[in-house]
């Protein structure tokens, strides 16, 4: 994607989007992808650009066949809206879906991303009411779908706790699922969830052995594990013919390539697939990411052969000034923040399995963007993993009820595992 338009869409510029319009023959400009396929509307969806998005389709009308464009993980612009939370561009997006371009048999509401999700199951995971309400109210019949995991909108809304949601699914939908993952449904959640967690959960963590018995056991067991030093990963400037060492943190001289790098550059991969983002990120070289990401914005989601953003690493590797940075910057959105890697975990399950750095898993927890009760690919929450964890009883009692204080939620099979 043209640097221009990609900033123009981040920031909201209007101005550059007007100047962008003007050097454009026509609409096949704004038809460019990301790396990661987002067209512009996936972009607009992903930073709250909701005027801009419709100043564009209005511009351009053909555009609105974009409504339906798939990324790389099979997302649609309504999924990521969904997932930020915006009802502002959601409106836009369902108005153009009913426009009359768009044929019918792809209606946008009923378009599933690569684990079946639809734009209402993102919506109920995530607590966006307005947004749940405006999909049940266009497609009624929509809480009857599930997922890849057999998940209804409704399991998903009773499961996170959003009881207003699943009012409305109960209100407005002419049929819903109660139909739930591993066998569930939406009374297993009911019972579980009914109850307040940091009651329940410390209902149990004071049956657990005399805490005396854990004091010498209490951190020991999370030391400092030494990280072997692999091969240095360069990333080539092909056009210079020269290499760099972003680890090395020489920001002085990475200076003397970034005029000089472009995006192909920068999105080179190592054995690993990491590029120099990834590498500045678990390094923990702050002013290396800043300089990137002001200059190279489109390479700040890219993932590595693990599926972790930058984002992964900064956090798995303990890099609390890094992660303030990546949490504080515009470009972290709502998805980049809770992104899956391939075992499910988010950057706040990694940190509390690593436990490298306590005031990094305290930032993420405080953080109301952080989605504290994410499963992984086992199924489990980070509170799942506390309590299965080594942890000393007063480390594993502390860490339980900040997380639960802040949100968090056990999940419903290590919940009734326990229970029975």
């Amino acid at each position: 994607m043209d640097p221009k338009l990609h900033e123009a869409l981040i920031t909201g510029g209007t101005d550059a989007l007007h100047e962008f319009t003007s050097e454009s023959d026509s609409d096949s400009a704004f038809l460019q992808v990301t790396t990661e396929e987002d067209n512009i509307l996936h972009l607009a969806a992903k930073y709250n650009q909701n005027r801009m998005a419709e100043e564009m389709i209005t511009t351009f009308p053909t555009l609105v066949s974009l409504v339906n464009q798939k990324n790389s993980k099979g997302d649609t612009p309504l999924h990521v809206t969904a997932r930020s939370g915006s009802f502002e561009t959601a409106q836009i997006l369902v108005n153009c879906a009913n426009s009359g371009e768009i044929e019918a048999r792809q209606r946008a509401t009923r378009i599933v991303n690569m684990v079946n999700d639809t734009a209402l199951h993102d919506a109920v995971r995530n607590g966006h009411l307005p947004i749940a309400e405006l999909l049940i109210r266009e497609d009624p019949e929509l809480p009857d779908l599930t997922n890849d995991a057999g998940e209804s909108p409704l399991f998903i809304a009773v499961d996170k706790k959003h009881v207003d949601i699943a009012e409305i699914i109960l209100q407005v939908a002419r049929v819903f699922s109660f139909a739930g993952r591993n066998s569930m449904n939406v009374l297993h959640a009911a019972v579980i969830r009914s109850q307040d967690e940091v009651l329940r959960i410390s209902s149990y963590m004071v049956k657990l052995p005399n805490p005396m018995n854990y004091l010498t056991n209490m951190s020991f067991k999370l030391a400092f594990k030494l990280a072997s030093f692999g091969p240095s990963a360069f990333i080539q400037a092909a056009s210079q013919n020269h290499t760099f060492r972003a680890h090395f943190g020489a920001v002085d001289i990475f200076k003397v390539f970034l005029d000089h790098i472009d995006s192909s550059t920068a999105r080179k991969r190592d054995k690993q697939g990491m590029t120099v983002i990834h590498i500045a990120a678990r390094e923990g070289e702050v002013t290396t990411r800043k300089e990137l990401a002001y200059k190279l914005p489109e390479i700040w989601d890219l993932q590595d052969n693990k599926g972790q953003p930058a984002f992964h690493l900064a956090v798995e590797r303990g890099k609390l000034d890094c992660v303030k940075f990546i949490l504080a910057t515009k470009l972290s959105h709502y998805g980049l923040i809770n992104q899956k890697d391939n075992e499910g975990n988010t950057a706040l399950h990694l940190a509390t399995m690593h436990g490298k750095n306590q005031q990094i898993f305290e930032l993420l927890i405080k953080d109301c963007r952080v989605d504290k009760s994410a499963r992984n690919m086992e199924g489990f929450t980070v509170i799942d993993i506390i309590l299965l964890e080594e942890y000393g009883y007063f480390e594993k009692t502390w860490n339980t009820m900040s997380v639960a204080s802040n949100g968090g939620l056990e999940s419903l099979e290590h919940a009734i595992n326990k229970i029975y």
